[in-house]
């Protein structure tokens, strides 16, 4: 615990508590709903949960304090690992200040240091007349610093500083272990500050006065940056310092191997960490002191706004934090480097917490931060160890103790003092203080009051507006396995959460089979269950499984057999469709059998190019994410309703996203052939189908690559587009109305679509279920919560965020082939938020249709041609909507070996016979005859020309495969006779 034993503190008081588990992962899954509690003196008492921020007692009288802390659950009813007590002091602010410098004075003494002096007073000393000569007293502009080295540095190291005031801080540095006579040959030190922000300034002459300071530092010095990072020196502009550095780092430094960043209050053991790092072969690197490993828990924004730490929840929506490097110190290779430097204007800062941003955007590569021991800091451990590499929040009396240590033999930590060492300790004046010269008075600071209210629920008014059974429909016909889904209105999300963040969400079907679950956690299943009727109830409940709040009214529905279910839906599909006078659904193959014969002379069909560019600039881009193979009906059911090309508007491009079909399992070469001619038909026949143009495979963990693929493509392709629209194929969109909508908005910055934490007032959760298709390992995406995304099925956004994704085709990782909520992840890096509009919706999440929809989700393609057929027609959008007979779960798209083993009607399948005869001279012996298809074994009969005739030969064969070729063989041996070398020719027949 921090207070240590016997310190001595001022308010506010903040208490750290230290957390020693086996596994990170283990310690939350155990404690996942604790929390942890510090009192003082039995009276003052505060809780947290296990990853928030730390505990502050704002208000505190003067004197003695014991604390104990223990961990409870929420009932804080038992106590667990109750701590041994710690005493402390609490002094007035001016009382604690004054003890403090009398410590400091009396170390600074006794070990021979320099004073600590501020920029003005060491401008006064310095005036010497050749840096004096280089200052323009009318202009006082900053001379340029020359940031590139004879030498190619193999580790850059950029020091944050606040340019006005953190001057002592530099000069501690520069005077131990940056000091450019002992740091190794390939080590760069470069000081990042920004350019000065004077608007404090109201008197001129003391602007003029720190600009010469500042200029005399650079013209000495020549390690300071400040216009050339293009920011203003703030502590909000620490997430563009970095970025800055790290560009100008790439292009100044491009053969360095690593760039360290790191606070001005940390000692670097330089030449220690170098020779680690000359030995690391593993790529790409991101270590340092990572908090959320050190203490076993995932951390939490922190939402205060008073606080500099804060991250609002517009920036930042999940509870927990990405693992990221510490700011004081991190380390990063280049790779991710030059990531960061290549989207400098893209990449968005996390309200300047660049340590945190920095995590977010490496993490887009998936280079996840690593904790190394050899880097703490006073703020995280308040213990220092011999054995430390980098060591953070240090004085500059800390960090020149640190030194004379090391230069004198001694180890790393001896005479450390938690109060003296630590940054804290008030040595470095104000800008006022440096103007008025009282550097002798300690600092005051009043005591800022804490008002606490406890409010119990009971006080608090229900955000709840709405709780109902989304799924199944009331009288509905179902099948194993039952998903059930629930809809949430409340007046926001984040009171939703705070007033139910324990509760869960509870069903009961026939009130005898019960489940629950937590808000936001994936939908309940139910696996099995006998067939019948059936009534659901939902409720919501306190954990305990107490207080009922909200129950619904019953939901009926009956639950039949799959085949039974099927059958049920296969009519009423049958029925529609025949009412509609749509045509049947058919594959690939029965297509391709249908469509005149592609010519190929090779052994492997190439699949000819798509016609992707338009000879107009078309203004959206529509990429149809598709199954090649399988999902031709839905592409036609497309084609024939809203991407007719006949009807479409003349400033939008329709393509269907394919990869290269899968053909690598099929064991027999027919069949593969079969599929890639019928694809290559497809293609030539209406060149919107994109395959290898994509470069990649078809598969379901493939769809962020193919995504990502088009969106390069687009750029390419349509130069001058504003927007990309990406459905899937199982959507209807109502084009003309899309396109008006988009060219009035005419702008950047959009990412909008179907966004279901919005539309059902919840943080998603990942799925760690590793049977589900949505699985989502916790090593690819830590969070607890989902970055908020635009759901799969639809999404539109400008171009800006599709060139940024394109510009990083080769860097964004995907999250498990999870294409939407791996785009909303790179996006959100651009602090490019998803929209939610009422006007995109699906089957899946609503289970109903509204008329005003421009976008509908889920669908078959009998649902996709009713609802063109209702426009056409003048209809509502909506009219004879049945969510089973439109859904897209309806079984009329067979997969690949129901398409091969189907028999086509009224089509018969080409297959090359090899018919192999050898002719006795003697007309008395037996011909042999073998009839055989390249992959099948062949059928051997015996022909006697004496006493059989050759139609006896065919009715004998046809009597052991009785099929379609026996007809044309006989027609091609009627008219082809053996040639006159004895052989009987190959005949192509029929299968």
């Amino acid at each position: 615990m921090d207070p240590k034993e016997g310190a001595v503190e001022t308010t506010p008081v903040t208490v750290r508590l230290f957390v020693d588990a086996t596994s990170f992962k283990g310690f939350n899954a155990y404690y996942a709903d604790a929390n942890i509690c510090v009192e003082l003196n039995g009276l003052w008492k505060k809780c947290k949960s296990t990853g928030g921020p730390p505990t502050i007692f704002r208000l505190l009288p003067e004197g003695n304090y014991t604390a104990v802390a223990y961990i409870t659950d929420k009932t804080e009813t038992i106590r667990y690992h109750e701590t041994t007590p710690v005493r402390f002091t609490v002094m007035g602010s001016s009382e604690f200040n004054l003890h403090n410098a009398l410590l400091a004075a009396r170390s600074r003494e006794e070990q021979h240091f320099p004073e600590d002096i501020d920029l003005l007073r060491w401008s006064e000393v310095e005036n010497r007349v050749d840096i004096e000569d280089k200052i323009d007293d009318d202009k006082v502009i900053l001379p340029h610093i020359s940031v590139t080295s004879t030498s190619s540095p193999m580790l850059v190291i950029g020091v944050k500083t606040a340019v006005v005031t953190d001057f002592p801080r530099r000069q501690a540095i520069r005077d131990t272990w940056a000091n450019p006579a002992t740091l190794p040959h390939d080590v760069k030190v470069l000081f990042l500050g920004c350019e000065s922000n004077m608007t404090a300034f109201q008197n001129e002459l003391d602007r003029r006065r720190f600009l010469r300071a500042l200029a005399k530092e650079r013209v000495v010095y020549k390690d300071l940056l400040t216009e050339e990072l293009e920011c203003t020196d703030s502590y909000r502009n620490l997430s563009k310092k970095v970025k800055s550095f790290m560009h100008l780092a790439a292009a100044e430094y491009p053969d360095a191997k690593f760039v360290m960043l790191v606070d001005d209050d940390v000692y670097v053991k330089v030449d220690q960490l170098v020779e680690h790092l000359r030995f690391a072969n593993i790529l790409p690197l991101y270590f340092g002191e990572v908090w959320a490993e050190k203490f076993a828990s995932k951390q939490e924004p922190i939402r205060d706004p008073d606080s500099p730490y804060h991250l609002p929840e517009n920036q930042y929506p999940m509870r927990s934090l990405l693992p990221y490097g510490s700011g004081p110190h991190y380390i990063v290779s280049m790779d991710g480097v030059r990531f960061i430097a290549k989207n400098y204007w893209n990449l968005r800062s996390m309200n300047g917490l660049e340590d945190v941003s920095s995590g977010f955007w490496l993490r887009l590569m998936r280079i996840q931060a690593q904790h190394s021991a050899d880097f703490s800091s006073i703020r995280s451990s308040m213990t220092c160890e011999d054995d430390l590499v980098s060591f953070a929040d240090l004085s500059p009396l800390g960090i020149r103790s640190i030194h004379a240590n090391l230069v004198s033999n001694r180890t790393f930590c001896h005479g450390f003092h938690s109060v003296t060492w630590h940054r804290h300790l008030n040595s470095i004046p104000t800008v006022e203080k440096m103007l008025q010269r009282v550097s002798s008075s300690p600092l005051t600071t009043d005591s800022s009051r804490e008002v606490s209210t406890s409010v119990g629920r009971s006080n608090i008014v229900d955000p709840l507006t709405g709780f109902w059974i989304v799924n199944p429909e009331h009288g509905a016909v179902n099948e194993l396995p039952i998903e059930i889904r629930f809809g949430v209105k409340a007046r926001s999300a984040e009171e939703f959460e705070d007033f139910y963040g324990g509760a869960r969400l509870c069903v009961e079907l026939n009130g005898l089979y019960k489940k629950c679950k937590m808000h936001g956690d994936p939908p309940i299943f139910y696996t099995s269950l006998p067939q019948g009727n059936y009534t659901a109830i939902a409720y919501i409940t306190h954990a305990a499984g107490s207080r009922y709040r909200h129950e619904t009214e019953g939901v009926a529905f009956a639950l039949l057999s799959s085949v039974e279910y099927k059958l049920h839906n296969a009519r009423l599909a049958e029925r529609s469709r025949e009412e509609q006078q749509f045509p049947k659904d058919i594959d690939l193959l029965q297509w391709g059998d249908q469509e005149e014969q592609v010519i190929s002379e090779e052994d492997n069909p190439v699949l000819q190019r798509s016609h992707v560019s338009s000879t107009s600039s078309p203004m959206l881009v529509i990429g149809v994410k598709t199954a090649v193979v399988t999902n031709f009906p839905r592409r036609q059911a497309i084609r024939d309703s809203w991407a007719d090309t006949t009807k479409l508007p003349h400033d939008v491009k329709v393509l269907f996203l394919g990869c290269e079909p899968n053909v690598a399992n099929f064991q027999n070469e027919y069949e593969r052939r079969r599929v890639l001619e019928a694809v290559a038909k497809e293609r030539a026949a209406y060149g919107d189908l994109l395959t290898d143009e994509l470069g990649c495979t078809d598969g379901y963990k493939n769809l962020t690559i193919k995504v990502a693929s088009f969106m390069h493509l687009a750029v390419a392709e349509f130069p001058n587009a504003k927007f990309m629209m990406v459905t899937d194929d199982d959507v209807y969109v109502k084009v003309d109305q899309l396109a008006e909508n988009l060219r009035e908005a005419n702008r950047t910055g959009l990412y909008f679509g179907e966004v279901w934490a919005a539309m059902f007032g919840n943080k998603q959760k990942p799925v760690r279920d590793k049977s589900s298709q949505y699985y989502l390992p916790q090593d690819q995406y830590p969070m607890s919560g989902l970055v908020p995304y635009v759901a799969g099925p639809h999404s539109v956004l400008s171009m800006d965020g599709v060139r940024f994704i394109a510009k990083n085709y080769w860097h964004l990782r995907s999250l498990n082939g999870l294409d939407d909520v791996s785009v909303g992840l790179w996006l959100w890096s651009m602090q490019l938020q998803p929209q939610h509009t009422r006007h995109f919706s699906s089957v899946r999440a609503s289970v109903k249709c509204t008329d005003d929809l421009v976008s509908f989700a889920d669908l078959s393609p009998l649902g996709i041609r009713s609802i063109h057929a209702n426009l056409m027609n003048n209809r509502n959008f909506c009219h004879g909507f049945h969510s089973i007979t439109w859904h897209q779960r309806l079984n009329s798209i067979p997969d690949l070996n129901e398409m091969l083993q189907r028999e086509t009607e009224g089509v018969s399948h080409p297959t090359p016979l090899q018919l192999e005869t050898y002719i006795n001279i003697d007309a008395s012996e037996p011909v042999t005859v073998i009839v055989s298809t390249p992959s099948n074994a062949g059928i051997k009969l015996q022909l006697t020309p004496s006493s059989q005739s050759l139609d006896e030969l065919i009715q004998h064969f046809c009597s052991k495969l009785p099929t379609s070729p026996c007809l044309a063989l006989v027609n091609q041996l009627q008219h082809d006779p053996a040639t006159s070398d004895g052989y009987i020719s190959i005949i192509t027949g029929r299968s």
